[in-house]
């Protein structure tokens, strides 16, 4: 189900606590990643505007939960949230991302919001998403937690350890 169209008004956002912007910064960008990597080359243009909305979410997130009156801050995240969802991103992209349903679990077991659980699962900093986004090995992670469904061995977690020593 998707709107035919919706009216977007920042203000509306201004009493959103602190935790839950938090929570839907996550959300917005973790519905960016599903797209962004991806096995398709052939969308330099989609992965560059990706590129812009997480750089946006990661700019005006702070800023909207440290002021939740910040109308630029507010509007640009919602236009962000917007543009992330709409499939544009998405266009002549073949998609595998199993994040959001691992966290559907999450959130199920342990009754934490939805943006937190995906935060949880695609925790970071700025050093450790230099080798996140390493394209293949995250393509790699999700292949096999597709095909432990597939075989019949349910959901498992999968971690991605770094190349300095002893840290995850």
């Amino acid at each position: 189900m998707a709107p035919k169209f919706s009216i977007l008004d920042p203000t509306n956002t201004f009493s959103v606590p602190k935790n839950q912007t938090a929570a839907g910064t996550a959300d917005i960008m973790s519905h960016i990643f599903e797209v962004y990597f991806s096995n398709t080359n052939e969308a330099y243009m989609q992965n560059r505007m990706a590129e812009a909305l997480l750089k946006t979410c990661i700019n005006y997130g702070e800023k909207a939960m440290d002021d939740p009156t910040n109308y630029e801050a507010r509007s640009n995240l919602m236009w962000t949230s917007s543009l992330a969802i709409n499939g544009l991103l998405s266009y002549g992209k073949e998609t595998e991302w199993s994040v959001r349903a691992m966290e559907h679990e999450l959130s199920a077991f342990y009754d934490i919001t939805h943006g937190v659980g995906l935060a949880i699962l695609t925790e970071m900093d700025e050093e450790s998403l230099k080798s996140y986004l390493n394209l293949n090995a995250a393509i790699a992670l999700e292949h096999i937690a597709l095909r432990a469904v597939d075989l019949g061995l349910g959901s498992c977690w999968i971690m991605m350890f770094n190349s300095k020593k002893g840290s995850s």
